[in-house]
């Protein structure tokens, strides 16, 4: 039986949940400042970055990369507007 190990350290779970907490800022942040929005992405790419390098320095598996990639992606979804054909006004 494989051991996933990275997924049981503290800095993993640190750098993952600052990750979910800038999507869930994104929110809010939308209908501010332009600047704010330009912040907030450069530090969303900057942590993804940080929690890649660090996984694949700590000898991750391909599963524990992929696991992280579906927790960012489900808190992204959740946070994104719903766009295109079949949207309300609001884009909500």
């Amino acid at each position: 039986m494989e051991s996933f190990e990275v997924l049981g350290t503290v800095w993993f779970w640190v750098i993952m949940t600052a990750i979910i907490a800038v999507h869930i800022l994104s929110v809010p942040v939308r209908k501010l400042d332009r600047v704010a929005q330009i912040a907030l992405t450069s530090l969303n790419a900057f942590l993804h970055l940080l929690i890649i390098g660090c996984m694949l320095a700590s000898g991750a598996e391909p599963e524990e990369l992929f696991f992280a990639l579906l927790l960012s992606v489900t808190a992204a979804l959740f946070t994104t507007k719903k766009r295109g054909k079949g949207a309300d006004e609001d884009g909500i």
